[in-house]
């Protein structure tokens, strides 16, 4: 299997759109009203969103090239994929901040939200277009 590179870059794009939409639309009220990082940036700086679409690229790149390696060739192992790598390090991770250095839990609930988002639709989308076209 061949994980094509137009697909990472889509997806990296699909995955920036979801925060923008996560973070901008959804949650970004909810977001400022828990953290001063949120309610200082009404409009983010160059830097920011540069940092976040190359964060983008990361999570789409790194799913891309698990699912090359597992051979996941179904939507439904994709989704799967998805939910352990959301599992496993996004909200286990995160959880220990909220455990033992007192991060809200609306905030974990925020970001793990997002990270559980993105995680199914990049790998939906990069196993979509590769079953079809690659």
């Amino acid at each position: 299997m061949t994980i094509w590179l137009g697909s990472v870059l889509a997806g990296a794009v699909l995955a920036f759109v979801v925060g923008a939409l996560w973070y901008g639309l959804l949650f970004g009220g909810a977001a400022a009203s828990l953290s001063p990082a949120y309610a200082e940036a009404a409009t983010p700086q160059a830097s920011t969103v540069a940092f976040e679409a190359l964060r983008c690229l990361g999570v789409a790149a790194g799913l891309a090239i698990l699912i090359r390696w597992t051979g996941i060739d179904s939507l439904s192992h994709a989704l799967l994929l998805a939910f352990l790598v959301w599992a496993g390090f996004q909200a286990a991770g995160l959880a220990g901040a909220v455990v033992h250095e007192g991060y809200p839990a609306k905030l974990y609930a925020i970001h793990t939200g997002d990270a559980l988002v993105k995680a199914v639709v990049v790998s939906l989308f990069i196993t979509f277009l590769t079953t079809r076209f690659g």
